[in-house]
């Protein structure tokens, strides 16, 4: 075989393997968007403070974000934006869903316990909550909404019934059927941003659910 001979085979050879490599990237890539955000990319926490969130259904594991406060305050808006909008995930079903058609099943429950898994007894100073509509998500803080919740002080269990507040003409899903005239203000997650202290200090703790009937 010619010198001319092998090179041209090696060119092909090279030639293959590249779009091979292509390929899987493209397909790697592919699967990434499209599937459920690993466990471990779910919870942030630069405390001490293990956040637990609980719902009726458990659809999905919850994304927990827990910052100190002072700290997280020190964030442009923007990223806090960020940190907000992801904890709804990146694709439908990324995160718990949670059914106001009856107030039963319409909870999340949120427990606070050190590293020894003890409850602990925050004081909650105030709970704010963003709503987005849709996917891609753009945080929307909602101040015509108050947020309503029991808090159990012996326990440290606090409890949200979202039927209690977030109004049912305002979800993005209604029944089996989307509101085509969505807007801005529609409701297809709830972002709570909550703002507690513990032995002195504060601390921020942001989760999100998916709502509709």
């Amino acid at each position: 075989m010619s010198s001319k001979s092998k090179s041209f085979g090696k060119k092909i050879l090279i030639f293959f393997v590249a779009i091979v490599g292509i390929v899987a990237l493209i397909f790697t890539i592919i699967h990434m968007a499209y599937s459920p955000t690993p466990d471990k990319s779910r919870v942030t926490n630069e405390t001490d403070i293990k956040v637990s969130v609980e719902t009726s259904k458990e659809t999905a594991s919850p994304f927990i974000k827990t910052y100190d406060a002072e700290k997280f305050s020190s964030f442009s808006e923007t990223k806090q934006m960020k940190i907000l909008g992801y904890t709804c995930g990146k694709l439908e079903g990324d995160v718990p869903f949670v059914s106001i058609k009856n107030k039963k099943d319409s909870y999340v429950k949120i427990s606070f316990r050190d590293n020894d898994s003890k409850n602990l007894v925050p004081d909650i100073k105030r709970i704010s909550l963003y709503t987005a509509d849709g996917m891609p998500v753009s945080p929307k803080k909602r101040l015509d909404i108050a947020v309503t919740y029991d808090f159990d002080h012996k326990t440290g269990n606090l409890s949200m019934y979202l039927s209690d507040f977030i109004p049912r003409d305002k979800l993005t899903f209604r029944g089996e059927e989307a509101d085509v005239d969505a807007t801005e203000d529609n409701i297809w997650f709830c972002i709570f941003e909550i703002e507690y202290s513990l032995e002195g200090n504060d601390y921020v703790s942001i989760t999100a659910v998916s709502v509709g009937e």
